[in-house]
């Protein structure tokens, strides 16, 4: 038992750079997609681009004890809300004065993010459901906790990394508030900071297929895509306080 203990800090550690140097590519990228990019199509495809790669990331370096059918699950919901933040973001540019989305609070700003809200959930309750019911199907139920749980996770990481399409409908709410200049740059650190905790807590204890390819990969990428639920509740309560 001892020996374990010590060999999963050890694997903690030796991956511990690489899984900061992919956090911090990962937040780069997202960031300088969401303050460089033109308003608001360049953003929102650099912002799609990242989103995607993120997406296949943890798809590809799998962390999970889930078949491969759960990957296809998780890649199908990971799609679909994508789709939906990406027309709920256009719908809302096509109608403001600078063609830009933001949250607001009249003509229907706020019906139209509510609806990735109302897709995650519907997305969720539909992964719930198909998770439970292919485990029941299933002869041999051994670890059928662990079998649900991951195949659940599988759709959440990859529902939730759509929120990051928000980020600059964000951004430009911290710009106008006047304190852009630094909640902007405190608001980085900190997600990171928390991104790359998650990430090692997360691998400390991960038991991956022993035939994964990279799985700290995988797992690194698990907490950034989780973040985009924070970027999304950010970008549509703020306005309303």
């Amino acid at each position: 038992m001892e020996s374990k203990a010590v060999d999963a800090r050890h694997s903690a550690l030796r991956v511990g750079l690489p899984v900061v140097a992919f956090q911090c590519l990962a937040m780069a990228l997202l960031v300088v997609a969401a303050l460089l990019g033109s308003r608001p199509y360049g953003a929102l495809v650099a912002q799609t681009v990242v989103v995607v790669l993120l997406q296949g990331v943890f798809l590809v370096f799998w962390p999970l004890r889930a078949t491969a059918v759960d990957r296809v699950l998780g890649a199908f919901a990971g799609v679909a809300s994508t789709v939906v933040a990406w027309l709920c973001v256009l719908s809302d540019a096509g109608d403001r004065p600078l063609r830009y989305p933001a949250v607001t609070t009249y003509g229907g700003g706020l019906t139209r993010y509510g609806s990735w809200a109302m897709a995650v959930v519907v997305l969720m309750v539909a992964a719930v459901v198909v998770a439970f019911a292919r485990q029941m199907l299933r002869e041999e139920r051994a670890h059928l906790v662990r079998s649900l749980s991951h195949a659940i996770l599988s759709a959440v990481i990859c529902v939730g990394a759509a929120g990051w399409l928000f980020l600059p409908a964000l951004v430009d709410l911290a710009k106008r508030s006047g304190y852009g200049a630094w909640l902007i740059p405190v608001a980085v650190v900190v997600v990171l900071v928390v991104q790359v905790v998650l990430a090692m807590a997360w691998w400390a204890d991960a038991d991956p297929d022993p035939s994964a390819r990279k799985p700290w990969m995988g797992t690194a990428a698990m907490p950034v895509a989780i973040m985009g639920y924070l970027i999304f509740a950010a970008a549509f309560l703020i306005p309303l306080l």
